[in-house]
């Protein structure tokens, strides 16, 4: 057996038990057997309904070429800001869109069991377990103390909706904006008030980029591709492990937009020279 085909007996039997668990969670009304019947997009529209109102269950798919050209992948964008992605290269979109869409509803109905909400009992438990990564130092002492702040801002909501925010504050750490927006005068907790539940937006993305291009002209087109391929790699070992992975899905969408303008401005420029050029 190939660790492939290994891999989509596991997803899809991991599938069948998660959506066992959701069907006996159903008013009985007899729908249980027609939802047998529908395809994961549809199941997973069907749970994000019930906790959501219609205009807030806008689910996105995006999608991607394999290296060789030949298979797809797809990313699954919660509303929540969660994002997952097929385990499995696909031989097309639909299939792709099916498997991320398995993974996204496995988690969500993991993510909605009682014990992932965030109460003062988990965040206790939370911040012991993570006190054994820190070592005695001032700055992981400072980092601790960090977390369980934006743990209170989530009081009440789930593990992956704490998760969104924490991909939010990866990229500005990764952007290195966090020192800026302090030494600017922002105190830890306006930052946090402001950053916790923010959204990851056109305009959140653009000002990272707008900073990745500055760097790229100073430190050339290598080092968008070296961290493109950082990225890539973080990836996909996410997405091979069935987690949430928006945070790398995120830097190579940033760092791909910063790439297509730095080469356009490039060709703009090349263009300029030989137009001045001709003129003379």
């Amino acid at each position: 057996m190939t660790s492939q085909h290994g891999d989509n007996v596991v997803l899809n039997e991991a599938y069948k038990t998660m959506l066992a668990s959701f069907m006996t969670s159903l008013p009985h009304s007899g729908g249980e057997e027609k939802l047998k019947m529908v395809k994961p997009c549809d199941v997973l529209m069907v749970l994000l309904s019930m906790k959501m109102p219609p205009r807030l269950t806008q689910i996105e798919y995006e999608y991607e070429r394999s290296a060789d050209d030949n298979s797809f992948l797809c990313f699954v964008l919660l509303p929540g800001g969660s994002c997952f992605g097929n385990s499995d290269l696909s031989s097309s979109q639909v299939d792709a869109r099916q498997s991320a869409a398995k993974i996204a509803f496995i988690n969500s109905v993991f993510n909605e069991h009682p014990s992932k909400l965030i109460s003062p009992d988990s965040i206790a438990r939370i911040l012991q377990a993570a006190s054994f990564s820190f070592v005695d130092d001032p700055s992981d002492v400072r980092a601790l103390d960090a977390f369980e702040a934006m743990l209170h801002h989530h009081m009440g909501e789930t593990m992956l909706d704490l998760q969104s925010s924490i991909t939010t504050f990866q990229l500005l750490h990764w952007n290195n904006a966090i020192p800026s927006l302090r030494a600017n005068g922002c105190s830890r907790e306006e930052v946090l008030d402001h950053y916790c539940h923010r959204k990851i937006d056109f305009h959140f993305r653009q000002r990272l980029v707008d900073d990745w291009m500055s760097r790229a002209q100073v430190g050339g087109r290598s080092l968008l591709l070296e961290e493109m391929s950082r990225a890539r790699s973080e990836r996909t070992a996410m997405v091979r492990s069935g987690r949430e992975c928006r945070f790398p899905h995120e830097k190579l969408k940033i760092l791909k937009q910063a790439l297509k303008r730095l080469d356009e401005g490039r060709i703009q420029f090349a263009a300029q020279q030989r137009n001045n050029n001709q003129a003379n």
